[in-house]
């Protein structure tokens, strides 16, 4: 059914060392940078220009399970205020265009932005967080959740009509 082919891929010697040379680049440069950009990387970030205080417990299991938990209602609300946009958007029949996109977006940002400083500020107290720093916080969460959601009104298709 399937025949031995070897598997032939032409690329000139320069070309094929520069292709190489950026791959191994890329890794390196992801192996280096995806610990310290990383969460703790993030809050030590914010811990020396002043933008955020946290204090530990004395065990790892009880940050990862008090830190994980903020994270993971975070992502809930910023879910939850996209969910709601995009429900607000379809009511009113707006066309989705890149201007309504950016301002839903960053419409979204200010709402979730508020309600992390005001609401998840004060059920968590280990955590003392700026408005910069909860700012900014909140771009890098929706900079990453954009990455994985493809959530987007989306009108029917050719064969639907």
């Amino acid at each position: 059914m399937f025949k031995k082919r070897p598997l032939k891929i032409q690329v000139s010697g320069c070309s094929g060392v520069a292709i190489i040379c950026f791959l191994a680049l890329l890794i390196i440069l992801l192996g280096v940078t995806i610990p310290f950009f990383s969460f703790l990387g993030l809050s030590t970030l914010l811990e020396k220009f002043n933008l955020i205080n946290l204090d530990y417990y004395s065990h790892w299991y009880q940050n990862f399970l008090y830190f994980g938990w903020l994270l993971i209602l975070i992502l809930a609300l910023v879910f939850i205020i996209d969910l709601l946009a995009l429900f607000i958007m379809a009511s009113f029949n707006l066309d989705y265009s890149p201007m309504i996109n950016l301002l839903s977006t960053m419409l979204q940002f200010a709402i979730s932005t508020i309600v992390y400083f005001l609401v998840y500020g004060s059920l968590f107290h280990r955590i003392d967080l700026t408005w910069l720093g909860a700012s900014i916080t909140m771009a890098i969460l929706y900079l990453i959740i954009s990455t994985f959601t493809t959530s987007s009104i989306a009108g029917p298709t050719p064969d639907e009509d």
